[in-house]
């Protein structure tokens, strides 16, 4: 299903309230949401049972510990089977995040960090995070205090929701941070020897067209896939590493050689002068020229 076959779109202004856009509840209650979309950010904490997330046409069942935020502008839906299970939801806009404790612009301390991990293409959302048993625990005594500021509403309440849900968000994105690392891990022990392999290749053949579907062929792998390999192993993506290796090459160059730029430039495997003057400037902060003055 998607977003065009139902258009349910809730909307902030009708839901939040402006002067404090955020609203935290507990569903106790057999449910089953309309497939809809919104526009400011909801973080769903499963604190007892399960529950069912239909996401993008994907289902996903959610157990007791388990989080999971949505971005604005993604269809889905949650559901319950029963009255056993317990779900903590909260609704808040971006900009409830993103300013400072005093409601100004945003500062060096709170800033888009804390939901970077969420406001992401949709091929990359990551529609739940199975959280650690401490952190979770954290995680359901935060959540608590909240509860319990929003319906005690003593002075200075909203900073502490507001600091609490700093805190949750926080820890989701340490915990994305650790499976990423983890991802990344898995992908240079796995192919470590055929990255390897690839920049060898570079590195012996620069001054030519390198094709992305041969070092597939070499790889084994799928270009897409390849793309993803690579760039965890080396950070850098294949273009970039293949652009690399030529402007260090033409760096060599440039000290030594009294060759033009341009054949520099097409010496290196640059066959336009103008986006090796891009490349090279991008990659050192100088153009070629500015280089070879600095390092005559």
């Amino acid at each position: 299903m998607s977003g065009t076959d139902n258009n349910v779109n809730l909307r902030a202004r009708d839901i939040l309230d402006p002067r404090f856009p955020f609203k935290i509840y507990s569903i106790s209650h057999k449910m089953a949401q309309e497939y809809h979309s919104h526009d400011y950010i909801q973080l769903w904490y499963v604190q007892r049972g399960q529950c069912v997330h239909n996401f993008n046409g994907i289902i996903y069942t959610l157990h007791a510990g388990d989080v999971f935020v949505l971005p604005p502008g993604v269809f889905h839906s949650v559901s319950t089977e029963d009255d056993r299970s317990v779900l903590i939801g909260l609704d808040f806009t971006e900009a409830f995040i993103n300013e400072d404790m005093t409601g100004g612009k945003s500062s060096d301390l709170f800033d888009y960090a804390y939901i970077e991990p969420f406001i992401v293409k949709l091929d990359e959302i990551k529609p739940l995070f199975p959280l650690a048993g401490p952190v979770s625990r954290t995680v359901a005594l935060l959540l608590e205090e909240i509860m319990a500021e929003c319906d005690g509403r003593a002075p200075h309440y909203q900073l502490i929701v507001k600091a609490n849900l700093l805190k949750i968000l926080a820890l989701i994105s340490r915990e994305y941070a650790k499976g990423i690392d983890q991802k990344k891990k898995a992908l240079v022990d796995r192919y470590k020897e055929a990255v390897l392999l690839v920049q060898e290749y570079v590195d012996a053949h620069y001054p030519e067209k390198i094709y992305l579907e041969e070092m597939c062929r070499m790889t084994m792998l799928s270009p897409s896939y390849f793309s993803d390999v690579f760039k965890h192993v080396t950070g850098r993506t294949f273009t970039e590493y293949v652009s690399h290796v030529r402007v260090e090459k033409a760096k060599e160059l440039l000290k030594r050689d009294d060759k033009s730029i341009s054949g520099v430039a097409y010496a290196v495997g640059f066959s336009d002068n103008a986006h090796f003057d891009k490349v090279f400037k991008r990659e050192v902060g100088l153009s070629p020229l500015q280089y070879r003055k600095t390092a005559e």
